[in-house]
């Protein structure tokens, strides 16, 4: 590794982003890092996204490593095509529809080299909705996250797509697994973190968009996504008592987090399985969360217990 400037691969899938993808690649190009490579792979869009990215290659050969795919194959195949191109000895994430402030790569890699253990590196970022910017995301004390256990009880969903730079000799040799039909994130940030530590960076380095059509908006479509991902934690390191008692913990957290959202949009089919869920589990006063969800003032106050459960465990 070039200890002063190590290349970067700035991993970026897309599908049918052609009003936003530009945005995204600009804000790559703009790095104030110059030791990257852009590997896109774009999962056979069809409303001109393709087009928009191979006039990026064609300014930028040198810098864009562009992958059209015929056919649409699905978030994680798309994601593991993306992945297999990158060469870096880092690699950060990011969507079509994510950007990136210009120090996003040079404070993470410098994280990186005063930090030769650590083998994930994430920090806050902001949350942009409606083209405005509405808050901050992964900034919060309780959800920092330092290592392997840490990942599966702690996560809950703190570390969003243009977040993460992690140490590609830390990746599981299959990329992002593949049981794990879309929200395949939070699995392979597990297995990247049993091979060393993770850092936070208190810094906001890169702006998440919140639409229709990201995973962050159809959490319920992809809920059972997380909780599968436990299991195959437990399945492979369950030998573990610390693995145990951290899913454990992650489940529980995600559950309580899940309802919330269950309550806050009146999604009674959603509030009823996952309290069910969450009974299974060993969670604590589930009849109380569910009678709370038809209460007017529900969401306000389920937040307050929420958040006075998560101190149990």
């Amino acid at each position: 590794m070039n200890s002063n400037s190590p290349k970067v691969s700035i991993f970026m899938i897309s599908y049918n982003q052609a009003t936003l993808i530009e945005e995204a690649v600009l804000s790559c190009l703009a790095q104030d890092y110059s030791n990257i490579e852009i590997v896109i792979s774009d999962d056979g869009s069809t409303d001109g996204t393709a087009e928009i990215l191979a006039a990026f290659k064609d300014k930028h050969p040198d810098k864009i490593n562009l992958i059209l795919n015929p056919v649409n194959q699905g978030i994680v195949k798309n994601s593991n095509v993306a992945l297999s191109n990158c060469s870096g000895e880092f690699v950060a994430f990011m969507g079509g529809d994510d950007i990136l402030y210009p120090t996003k790569i040079s404070r993470q890699v410098e994280a990186f080299i005063a930090h030769p253990e650590v083998v994930f590196c994430y920090h806050p970022c902001h949350i942009l909705k409606n083209g405005v910017i509405t808050g901050t995301v992964g900034d919060r004390a309780k959800d920092v996250v330092t290592n392997f256990y840490e990942m599966m009880a702690n996560y809950g969903a703190q570390i969003p797509g243009p977040v993460p730079m992690v140490a590609r000799a830390a990746i599981p040799a299959g990329g992002f697994n593949e049981k794990i039909s879309t929200a395949c994130d939070w699995l392979l940030f597990i297995e990247i973190s049993s091979k060393g530590k993770v850092i936070r960076l208190d810094e906001v380095l890169s702006i998440y968009r919140k639409h229709d059509n990201n995973i962050g908006h159809k959490i319920f479509s992809y809920a059972d996504n997380f909780l599968q991902t436990l299991d195959l934690v437990e399945e492979k390191y369950g030998k573990d008592p610390k693995v145990v008692a951290a899913c454990n913990k992650g489940r529980k957290r995600f559950l309580l987090g899940i309802i919330y959202n269950a309550i806050l949009v009146k999604n009674k089919e959603a509030l009823t399985k996952y309290v069910e869920i969450y009974k299974k589990s060993g969670g604590n006063a589930p009849r109380l969360i569910y009678a709370l969800g038809s209460l007017p003032f529900s969401s306000w106050l389920f937040r307050s217990i929420k958040n006075s459960l998560k101190k149990i465990f």
